[in-house]
């Protein structure tokens, strides 16, 4: 269930495209989706040292960097130098989405990748997917979060 910015799951809000809050309203993950195909570890880390150097540190536990090919995962605790905790292939997580709306993972314009990250999460969220989501996805800790809270999409300012 999408949530606007006056409920209690707002409170705090992560400046990030999306946040995942616990049933008491506190912010468990924030995820950013970039429709950038040629992503890659190192412009994941450069990317986060951009948030740093701009003073937008992610404050949730999990910061998930989502883009077409790739999910850029961080332990926000244990961040060092930029680079990402772990890195997932998203081909095989978000290739049902591109398939149903017929669009090209390369060429996806960045609104609608942000829409299919939204729709790709409101699905984990209420496993409204048939299929085990790959054990490095588990790992994480974002199906927990999502099991436990809600998907909330942040408001551009």
């Amino acid at each position: 269930m999408m949530h606007s910015s006056s409920d209690p799951y707002s409170q705090g809000r992560s400046s990030f495209d999306f946040a995942v809050y616990d049933p008491a309203g506190r912010l468990r993950v924030q995820i950013e989706a970039k429709a950038n195909p040629r992503a890659t570890r190192s412009w994941a880390k450069q990317f986060w040292n951009d948030l740093e150097e701009m003073e937008r540190r992610p404050s949730a536990a999990l910061f998930i960097l989502v883009t077409p090919l790739w999910l850029f995962v961080w332990d926000v605790p244990k961040v060092k130098s930029g680079v990402p905790t772990r890195t997932i292939d998203a081909k095989e997580l978000l290739e049902p989405y591109f398939a149903r709306a017929e669009i090209i993972p390369t060429e996806i314009h960045p609104d609608a990748f942000e829409m299919l990250v939204s729709w790709w999460l409101h699905d984990l969220a209420s496993r409204g997917r048939k299929k085990q989501p790959p054990a490095s996805l588990s790992r994480t800790g974002l199906l927990q979060a999502l099991a436990e809270g809600k998907v909330v999409r942040e408001a551009v300012d």
